[in-house]
């Protein structure tokens, strides 16, 4: 199976964007530390302070469902509810190799 490229949005609730930002950093060094983790990066829109980010590549699904099923994880998805203004968007993609690939990939 190839790598994944997974995203994560969500919009932090009214005064939670500190709470948010600090339990998606309190993943982070857990899931970089994790097989088949390649990417997890973790960003804020410029405009929106509230909006979140989150890209991360993975060597394949099946790591990427082990990543879901860590303690770390699925504390963070005990917090989150009280934290997000909606339910996270999460979406899977696969890579489609395009020009350059030291430009085409991420």
């Amino acid at each position: 199976m190839s790598e994944i490229t997974v995203t994560a949005r969500a919009r932090a609730k009214s005064g939670k964007e500190k709470e948010l930002e600090d339990a998606l950093r309190a993943v982070t060094g857990p899931t970089h530390a994790e097989t088949g983790c390649r990417r997890y990066a973790v960003h804020r829109d410029l405009q929106d302070k509230s909006s979140f980010l989150i890209v991360e590549r993975w060597a394949s699904i099946a790591d990427h469902q082990a990543h879901m099923a860590t303690p770390h994880v699925q504390e963070l998805f005990r917090k989150v509810p009280g934290l997000v203004a909606a339910p996270p968007e999460i979406l899977t993609f696969e890579l489609l190799p395009m020009g350059d690939r030291s430009k085409g990939t991420l």
